[in-house]
Parts: C-alpha cells; structure tokens; sequence
C-alpha cells in the first residue's frame, strides 16, 4: 500500500513538474511570439519610412527633372530664335551679294558705254578740227558758222563744246601761219564794289582762240598775267596792257586810269 502510495505521489510529482516545464515553455513561446510581432512591427515602420524617404527624394528628383526639362525646353526655343535669325541673315547677306554683283554689271556695262563714247567724242573732235581748220582756210568764219555747219544735234552739242573748248585756252589754233601781226585794241573800265573791272576789245582780221593778256601798275615793276579779255583789279590807279599771241601777234601796250 505505501508503494502504491509512494507510486502515485510521485507520479504526480513527475506530472507538475512535467506541467511547470510546459507552462514555462509556453511562456517562452509567447514571449518570443511577442518579441517578433514587436520586432516586425519595427522593422514594417522602418521599411515605411524609407519607402517615404524614397518616395520624398523620387519626387524632388521629379521635380528637377522637369526644372532641366522646361529650362532645356527654353534652351532649344532660344536655339531655334538664333537658327531662324542666322537663316534671315544669310537671306539678306545672299541679297545683297546679288545686289552688288548686278551693280557691278551696270558698272562694267556703263564703262564700256563711257569708253565708246569717249572714243566718239575724239573722233568727232578730229572733225571738228579738221572743219573748223577748212572753214579758216577758205576765208572768214564765226562761231555761227561752225554751229550751222553740224549735222544733228549731237554734232552740234559737240560743235559748241568744242568752241567753248577754244575759247577757254584748252588749245590754240594757227593755221599755215596765217595770223596777222597786225591789228588794234582798246582798253575800258568800270568800278564794281570795290573793285575794278578792265576790258579788252581786240580788232583782228583771223580768229585766235586764246589772246595773252598782261598788266601792271605803272608804278610797278612785276607783269600779271590774264586768262580773259575780261579781268578785275582791286586797285586804283595808271595801268598798263599788253596784248598779244606768242611771238606771232603782237598789239603793243596801251595805259589806262582806273578810278
């Protein structure tokens, strides 16, 4: 009976303690179960904040991105101004290239025209000599003449050009000598402002187209010379002229008063 007794209490010993390990086991286990969810729900807000983070930096990085893109945008908008700006510049340069090669052309062409018509001009010139060399020779001729002598009217544009030509000393003319020596001329004066105008009137049988005038003050001792029949003095005073054409004509010295 004891045995049995013994038996069963320590049976039952055998099962509390068996029961205690179980408890404490389980206890563990909760514990550790508890720990976990704890530790998961850490690591959850851990991975929720660097998925925020990520997701805050993904944005930032949005936004620059469309800053470069607009800014790029503007780049290529400025770029083409330049493009379209270079093309109306390089229209306008191509233009005024055409421009200047047409002038150039008119230019050439006008040269070409100015050199036929220079050489026109000597050829009536020659004429010109020749007739008016013809027409002294067979007795005299006036200016009149020449000019009715012209063709059209180009010859007598030139005709009259030419005479001008004569008389303003671009050329003398002497026919197989037959300038006279001899001749006269007389001397007036007018005072115009304050100054003196001396004229000349010279009476000679042939044509000569460039009478060599001189004068000085009688008090003087220095000859000035004048390029027309027609010349202004600025003092009063006793004058002497000289007239003549090389040493071909000569009409003597006449003096004058100027006051």
């Amino acid at each position: 009976m004891k045995k049995k007794i013994l038996t069963l209490i320590t049976i039952c010993l055998i099962l509390v303690c068996f029961s205690i390990n179980v408890f404490s086991a389980n206890e563990v286990s909760q514990n550790e179960i508890i720990e976990g969810e704890t530790n998961s729900e850490a690591t959850n807000k851990t991975l929720f904040e660097q998925k925020t983070e990520v997701d805050n930096k993904l944005n930032e990085s949005n936004t620059r991105l469309e800053y470069v893109q607009s800014e790029i945008s503007a780049s290529m908008q400025k770029v083409q101004e330049l493009d379209d700006s270079i093309n109306d510049y390089q229209n306008k340069y191509n233009e005024l290239q055409s421009q200047i090669a047409s002038l150039e052309a008119e230019i050439s062409s006008t040269q070409n025209d100015l050199t036929k018509t220079e050489q026109e001009y000597a050829r009536k010139e020659n004429l010109l000599k020749k007739r008016v060399v013809a027409l002294y020779e067979g007795g005299e001729t006036t200016y009149l003449d020449v000019l009715l002598s012209s063709k059209n009217l180009f010859d007598f544009l030139s005709n009259y050009y030419m005479l001008e030509q004569m008389q303003n000393s671009l050329y003398n003319v002497t026919y197989n000598n037959q300038i006279s020596s001899t001749g006269s001329f007389t001397v007036t004066s007018t005072k115009e402002n304050s100054q003196y105008k001396i004229t000349i009137k010279v009476n000679h049988e042939k044509y000569v187209s460039n009478w060599q005038i001189k004068y000085k003050l009688q008090s003087e001792s220095t000859w000035h010379e004048a390029n027309d029949l027609s010349f202004y003095v600025t003092s009063a005073g006793t004058y002497q002229i000289k007239v003549g054409f090389g040493d071909e004509v000569d009409l003597g010295t006449k003096t004058i008063t100027v006051n």
